[in-house]
């Protein structure tokens, strides 16, 4: 029903807690307006681009819980197609972040993107607030040769995730995180619908449930 995002920031840790009752209400807090502003700022901005975003960056992180990666980083010295020229690569710039953004040179195309010249020093950054969550964004939408977008546009969770993980790791959580994300969005949606319809002063008041009853649908065509 709804085509763009109407949410605000104290929407989101009830869209996250909707999605998985294991994500905590502490992480549901902490993440939730990092995680709508970059979903605005790199236009993931419809229900269906949400909800794709959400349940890779849901397994990705394991719910929120991980910003950087538990391995040393040592299988990734000296893999040139990383980046990793210099001793001690592997380790220094293993993966941070919701997405785990991995190597030297992803890094660097991320630290210019941000115009920020010092990232490529201090790459520790990326595991903390806001750049944990912003580096998920850029990677959707600037880490690939077309942004992730397209293939959600297209609701192909298989094309999101090769885009992300290079294959199918975990597909099948992968597709569960977004089922539930796709249930918890058209929740929140039809919740604000009718609450702004009972504000508007709609007689009767219709039943703030989040669901899509026939008096709610008859009321929105009137």
């Amino acid at each position: 029903m709804i085509s763009t995002l109407v949410f605000s920031p104290s929407d989101m840790p009830v869209l996250l807690g909707r999605i998985s009752p294991n994500i905590t209400s502490a992480r549901a807090q902490l993440y939730g307006d990092p995680i709508l502003r970059t979903a605005l700022k790199y236009q993931i901005n419809t229900p269906l681009r949400l909800s794709h975003f959400l349940a890779q960056i849901l397994h990705e992180s394991g719910l929120l819980k991980h910003t950087e990666e538990m391995a040393s980083g040592a299988a990734y010295e000296g893999r040139k197609d990383l980046g990793n020229t210099y001793t001690g690569d592997g380790r220094r710039f293993k993966g941070r972040g919701l997405i785990q953004l991995t190597g030297r040179a992803n890094y660097a195309r991320y630290g210019r993107f941000l115009k920020d010249p010092n990232l490529i020093n201090e790459p520790e950054r990326v595991a903390s607030l806001p750049l944990s969550v912003d580096s998920f964004g850029w990677f959707w939408a600037h880490g690939q040769t077309t942004p992730i977008n397209n293939a959600a546009d297209k609701d192909n969770v298989v094309a999101v995730t090769r885009m992300i993980n290079g294959g199918t790791n975990g597909l099948e959580q992968r597709k569960a995180l977004l089922r539930a994300a796709k249930k918890a969005v058209d929740y929140l949606c039809a919740l604000l619908v009718q609450r702004r319809i009972n504000a508007s002063g709609a007689y009767p008041k219709l039943l703030e449930d989040g669901n899509y009853w026939p008096q709610m649908l008859a009321v929105v065509r009137e």
